[in-house]
C-alpha cells in the first residue's frame, strides 16, 4: 500500500467510513454470495450432509487461515465459548445417547459460536454488504414463491421454509433488515443508500408476514426504538400501522386455523414445563445432544423451544450456566450499542431479537443463524472500538 493510500485508508476511519477501507477482492465477494445463501436456508434443502459441515469448515477457516476478515479474537469471550463447547461435547460423548451422532450435532451447533469472538479486519464491510443482500434476496424470493403458488405456506404450525419454520425465517430477516440500514447509514454513494434502504424494508415486511408472532414483535420493536432514538416520526407512524396489520394479520390467521383445527395442543409453557421435567432427572450431562425429540416424545415436540432450555435438557447444567454467560455478555452489548447512537441501535436491535426469540425457539441448533448473529457482533465490537480509539482501529 502506497503512502498516498495509507493516509486515505487512515482518514476513512477517522471519519467513521470504515466501509472505505474493506477490501474489493472477489473472492470476498463470492464468500458474501455464498454466505448469504446458506444464511437463507438453501443448503438445508439442497444437501442436509453439506448443511451439516459448512458451519463447522467456515468458523475453522475463518478463525485459523490468514485473511482480512479476522484481526483479532477477543480472549475472553474465546474461552467462555471453549468451555461451552467441551461440556457439550462431554455430553455427547458421556451422556445416555452418546455417540458419533451425538458428537455431530454437538459441533453442528456450537462451532459457529467461535465466530462471536472474531474481532474483525477491513474486508469485513465489502463480505457484509453482500451477504445482507444475497440472504435477504433469497429469502424474499423464496417466501413470495410459497405466497404465490403454494397459498401462504409460510403461515406457522407444520409450514415449511430452508430454514425450518416460520420463527426461524422471520429471526433471520430481523437479523439482516437492520444490518443493510446500519450499512446505508455508512454510504456515501446516493443509489447504493437508496437500495440497501429498500431492502431493509422489504425485509422489514416479510418478518411481519412470517406469521411468527416473535418475529413480529421483535421487527415492530427494533422499528419503534429506531424511530425514537431518530427522532424519525414519520416512520414511527408507519410502523404504527405496520403493528396493527401484523396484528390483524395474526388473529385472522389464528381464528382461520381454529376453524381447521391447526391450533397447537400444546403452548410454551407446558413444554417448558415437560423440558425441565425431563432436565431434573439428568443434569450432569443431559440426554446428550440430539436427544431432546425422544425426550420429550410423550408430548409430540422435538426441542425445549428455548436455547437454553434445550441445552440443559440435552447438555446438563454446566452447558446452560455457561451459555447463560454468553447471552447476558450479547445482553449488555445489545444495551451498549442502543444507547451509543441511531446506527449501532440497529445492530443493538438485531442482537436483541436473536436474544428475544431464542428464549421461545430453540435456534442455537440452526447456525445459518449463528452466522449471521456473528456478523452483527463483528460490526458492533468494530465500531465501538473504533469510537473509543478511532486512531487506532485495523
Amino acid at each position: 500500500m502506497s503512502a498516498h493510500e495509507l493516509d486515505r485508508s487512515k482518514a476513512n476511519r477517522r471519519h467513521g467510513d470504515w466501509g472505505g477501507a474493506a477490501s474489493q477482492d472477489h473472492r470476498f465477494a463470492v464468500a458474501g454470495l455464498a454466505s448469504g445463501l446458506y444464511a437463507a436456508g438453501y443448503l438445508s434443502f439442497l444437501s442436509h450432509p453439506l448443511h451439516l459441515f459448512v458451519p463447522s469448515v467456515f468458523a475453522a477457516l475463518l478463525l485459523t487461515v490468514p485473511n482480512r476478515l479476522v484481526a483479532s479474537i477477543e480472549p475472553r469471550l474465546f474461552v467462555l465459548i471453549s468451555a461451552l463447547f467441551l461440556a457439550v461435547l462431554a455430553s455427547a460423548l458421556f451422556g445416555p445417547s452418546s455417540g458419533m451422532r451425538a458428537i455431530g450435532i454437538a459441533v453442528f451447533s456450537c462451532a459457529p459460536l467461535f465466530l462471536l469472538a472474531f474481532k474483525p479486519g477491513p474486508a469485513i464491510a465489502g463480505l457484509a454488504q453482500t451477504y445482507g443482500t444475497a440472504a435477504v434476496i433469497a429469502m424474499v424470493v423464496w417466501s413470495w414463491l410459497l405466497y404465490a403458488f403454494l397459498g401462504g405456506a409460510l403461515g406457522p404450525w407444520g409450514s415449511w421454509t430452508p430454514a425450518g419454520s416460520g420463527n426461524l425465517y422471520g429471526l433471520q430477516f430481523n437479523l439482516l433488515w437492520p444490518v443493510l440500514l446500519y450499512i446505508s447509514l455508512h454510504e456515501k454513494s446516493a443509489a447504493a443508500t437508496g437500495a440497501l434502504r429498500a431492502l431493509a424494508v422489504i425485509a422489514f415486511l416479510f418478518a411481519l408476514l412470517t406469521y411468527s408472532r416473535a418475529a413480529i414483535l421483535c421487527a415492530i420493536s427494533i422499528a419503534t426504538v429506531l424511530a425514537l432514538r431518530g427522532g424519525w416520526w414519520k416512520t414511527l407512524a408507519a410502523v404504527a400501522v405496520a403493528a396493527v396489520l401484523a396484528g390483524t394479520q395474526v388473529r385472522a390467521w389464528l381464528a382461520f386455523a381454529r376453524i381447521l383445527e391447526f391450533e397447537p395442543t400444546l403452548g410454551r409453557f407446558a413444554i417448558w414445563k415437560q423440558s425441565l421435567a425431563v432436565a431434573r432427572d439428568n443434569l450432569i450431562f443431559g440426554v446428550s445432544p440430539g436427544g431432546a425429540p425422544d425426550a420429550l416424545s410423550a408430548i409430540q415436540v422435538y426441542h425445549a423451544h428455548s436455547n437454553l432450555l434445550n441445552l440443559l435438557l440435552e447438555s446438563g447444567i454446566a452447558a446452560a450456566a455457561l451459555y447463560l454467560m454468553v447471552q447476558i455478555w450479547l445482553a449488555i452489548l445489545a444495551i451498549r450499542l442502543v444507547r451509543a447512537g441511531v446506527d449501532l441501535a440497529c445492530l443493538g436491535g438485531a442482537i436483541g431479537a436473536w436474544l428475544a426469540t431464542s428464549q421461545v425457539s430453540t435456534t442455537i441448533t440452526n447456525p445459518e443463524l449463528t452466522l449471521t448473529l456473528a456478523l452483527v457482533t463483528a460490526f458492533a465490537g468494530h465500531e465501538l472500538r473504533r469510537r473509543s480509539t478511532p486512531d487506532k482501529i485495523l
